[in-house]
């Protein structure tokens, strides 16, 4: 919903002041009954009529600590989700940190040149289209 201009809200009071009721004046200035009587209700307890700012103060965790989150990680690029926490003293959940490294595009998982780790398999499956070694060269098959 849009924000309505302070001049309009202080128009409610008037109108209430006129002697208008809350139905009345939400069909005159064609809005809903109940914002009519959220905005007398903030008349009532002197509250400021003017709109609040809807900018979000709050910065992310990747925009605060960004620089020091790149700075350990080019020193120490093994580091786990939890030692970063540890290691720079952060007050965040885990997942939060995650989210930081998300959008500061950094991954912690480690590049391998080599195999995977795990059980790998000794043969591969039959039918492996052509890759097998024929039935002759292994001895005593």
């Amino acid at each position: 919903m849009k924000t309505l201009p302070a001049a309009f809200r202080h128009r409610v009071v008037a109108l209430t002041d006129d002697g208008l009721t809350t139905s009345e004046i939400a069909d005159v200035l064609g809005v809903s009954t109940a914002w009519v009587r959220s905005l007398k209700a903030l008349h009532r307890s002197g509250e400021p009529l003017e709109p609040k700012s809807r900018a979000n103060t709050r910065r992310s965790l990747a925009e605060r600590e960004g620089e020091r989150i790149r700075a350990h990680i080019r020193t120490t690029p093994g580091t786990t989700l939890e030692d970063l926490k540890q290691d720079l003293q952060l007050d965040t959940s885990v997942s939060n940190l995650g989210r930081a490294l998300r959008d500061l595009k950094i991954s912690l998982k480690k590049k391998c040149g080599g195999r995977r780790s795990g059980i790998a398999r000794m043969w591969p499956p039959i039918g492996c289209g052509g890759r097998c070694s024929p039935t002759g060269s292994i001895p005593g098959v």
